[in-house]
C-alpha cells in the first residue's frame, strides 16, 4: 500500500507538461504497432503524445518569457538540419525530402523538450530515468518470457510477435531473436542500450540501499535481453558498458567486470566485422570412401549486410558534393545495384525470400549506416554536418566530466552519457541512429546536464 500511495503522491505532485513526458516514456516501450502510415513513415502513439508535449512546454516557455533558454537548447542540433538541406536539390522527390526533413526536426525537438525537462526537474529528473529504465525492464521480461515459452514449445516460435525467427536464425543464431514489443530486434536493442546507459547513471549516483540494489536486477535483465537480440549492435552496447566500467575504477569486482566487457566486445566486434560481409553457414565435416583423413569444409557467401555499403557508395560517386537528396535512398538503389554481381556472388540459402526478389529486381534496402546513408543522400556537405553536429555533442559532455567544482554525480551521469553516445557511435557504422527516438532523448538528457550546471545532478 505504500508504495501505491507513494506513486499516487508523486503522479499529483507532477504538472500536466510533466505528465504527458511521462506518458511519452512509456509509449515508446511500445513501437511495434504504429498509429498511422504517414507519407510511408510509421507514426507511433508516442508521437501523437509529443503532439501535446510540445504545446505545454511551449505554454512553459511564454509563461517564464525563458526564449533565451529554448533558443539554447534547439542550437546544438541545428547544424545537423542546416547542412542537410542543400542535398534537396539533386532530390528526385521533394515529398520524400520534406518528409525526412520534418522526422528530422522532430526528433531535434524532441531532444530539446528532453533537455529542456532535465534542466527544469533538477534532481527531479530521475524519476523520468528511473521510469524509462523500469519500462525497459518490463519489456525485456516480456521478450524473455516469449523466448523461454518458445523453447519449452515449438508451437509458439512460429508466428510470436515477441520473437523473429527465420532461415537466417537457424544458421547464424541457432535461437529465436527478441524483439518484444518493438518492430525488430535491432531497435529493441538499441532502445535497451539507452535504458542501460540510464541503469547506470541511477547506480552511481543513488545512495538509498533498496534502490541500488534493485538496478543491478534491472541492468542483468536488460543485458540477457539485449544479447538474446541477436544484434550484432551488442557490440557498441559493450563498448559503452566497458567505458563505464572502466570509469568507475572500483574494486577487484568493478575490475572483474570491466576485463569481461572488454573481451566481450572485443570478441563480438569482430563477430560483428565478419557478419557484416560474409554469412558462414555450419562446417560440415566430409569423409570420402577412399579418403583416410576427413575434410573440413566450411560454406560461406558474401551477406546481404554488404549490399547497402556497396550502393551508398556507388550512389556518392555519383553525387559527392550534395548527395541523391534527402529521404531518397530507397528510390535511387535499384539502379545502383550490380544485379549481376549480386546474383553471381551473394548466396541466398540463409535469405530464401530474398531469392524472387533478386530475380525480378525488387529487392530494396535502406542505407543501414548513419554515416554511409548521410554521404550518399547528403554528400559531403550533409556528412561533414553530421560529424560537426556529432562532435559537438562530444566536446559538451567532456566539458561537464572535466569542470572543475561539478559534483562528482553530475560527472558520473555525463561519463554515462557519454559512453552510451559512444556506444550508439560506434554501432552507426552499420544502423541508421539518427532515426532513433531513444537516441535522441539520451542525447537530450546529456544536453540538459550541460546546461543545467549545479542544480542538475540527476
Amino acid at each position: 500500500m505504500k508504495i501505491i500511495q507513494s506513486i499516487h503522491s508523486l503522479i499529483k505532485s507532477l504538472s500536466l507538461r510533466e505528465k504527458l513526458f511521462a506518458l511519452y516514456i512509456i509509449a515508446l516501450c511500445n513501437m511495434d504497432y504504429a498509429a498511422f502510415l504517414f507519407q510511408g513513415r510509421r507514426v507511433m502513439y508516442a508521437d501523437l503524445i509529443f503532439i501535446f508535449l510540445l504545446p505545454a512546454v511551449i505554454l512553459n516557455i511564454a509563461r517564464e518569457n525563458n526564449w533565451s533558454m529554448a533558443l539554447k537548447l534547439l542550437l546544438p542540433f541545428s547544424p545537423l538540419l542546416i547542412f542537410f538541406i542543400p542535398s534537396f536539390y539533386n532530390s528526385i522527390s521533394l515529398k520524400s525530402s520534406l518528409a525526412e526533413f520534418g522526422a528530422l526536426a522532430y526528433l531535434g525537438l524532441l531532444g530539446a523538450v528532453t533537455a529542456y525537462t532535465a534542466v527544469k526537474s533538477g534532481k527531479g529528473f530521475r524519476v523520468f530515468l528511473y521510469l524509462w529504465v523500469f519500462t525497459a525492464s518490463f519489456v525485456a521480461l516480456v521478450g524473455l518470457t516469449a523466448f523461454i515459452a518458445a523453447l519449452a514449445d515449438k508451437n509458439l516460435l512460429y508466428g510470436n510477435t515477441l520473437l523473429f525467427y527465420s532461415k537466417i536464425e537457424s544458421v547464424a543464431h541457432h535461437f529465436p531473436r527478441i524483439d518484444s514489443l518493438y518492430e525488430n530486434a535491432n531497435m529493441f536493442l538499441t532502445y535497451l542500450h539507452t535504458a542501460i546507459a540510464f541503469a547506470m547513471v541511477l547506480f552511481l549516483g543513488e545512495d538509498a540501499t533498496a534502490r541500488r540494489k534493485l538496478i543491478p536486477v534491472c541492468l542483468l535483465i536488460m543485458l540477457v535481453a539485449a544479447f538474446l537480440t541477436g544484434s550484432r549492435r551488442f557490440t557498441g552496447l559493450l563498448l559503452s558498458l566497458f567505458l563505464i566500467l572502466h570509469w568507475i575504477k572500483g574494486g577487484r569486482k568493478a575490475t572483474l567486470f570491466k576485463h569481461i566487457a572488454f573481451i566481450s566486445f572485443a570478441v563480438f566486434f569482430a563477430v560483428s566485422v565478419i557478419t557484416s560481409i560474409w554469412v558462414v553457414f555450419p562446417l560440415k565435416i566430409i569423409k570420402g570412401k577412399d579418403s583416410v583423413m576427413p575434410r573440413l569444409n566450411i560454406d560461406s557467401s558474401y551477406s546481404l549486410h554488404l549490399l547497402p555499403p556497396l550502393v551508398s557508395l556507388e550512389i556518392f560517386k555519383k553525387h559527392p558534393f550534395l548527395g541523391c537528396g534527402l529521404g531518397t535512398y530507397n528510390k535511387k538503389f535499384k539502379e545502383n545495384v550490380d544485379w549481376n554481381f549480386l546474383e553471381g556472388s551473394f548466396g541466398f540459402e540463409a535469405y530464401p525470400s530474398y531469392a524472387a526478389q533478386v530475380k525480378d529486381r525488387t529487392l530494396n534496402f535502406d542505407p543501414h549506416s548513419a554515416y554511409l546513408g548521410a554521404l550518399a543522400e547528403t554528400g559531403l556537405v550533409g556528412f561533414l554536418g553530421l560529424i560537426f553536429f556529432l562532435l559537438m555533442y562530444g566536446r559538451m559532455m567532456l566539458a561537464v566530466i572535466r569542470q572543475e567544482g561539478g559534483s562528482s554525480a553530475r560527472k558520473a551521469a555525463a561519463y554515462c552519457i557519454m559512453a552510451g553516445f559512444l556506444g550508439f557511435i560506434l554501432n552507426g557504422l552499420i544502423i541508421d541512429i539518427l532515426t532513433m527516438r531513444h537516441f535522441w532523448f539520451m542525447l537530450g538528457t546529456g544536453l540538459g546536464l550541460y546546461y543545467a550546471g549545479e542544480n542538475a545532478d540527476a
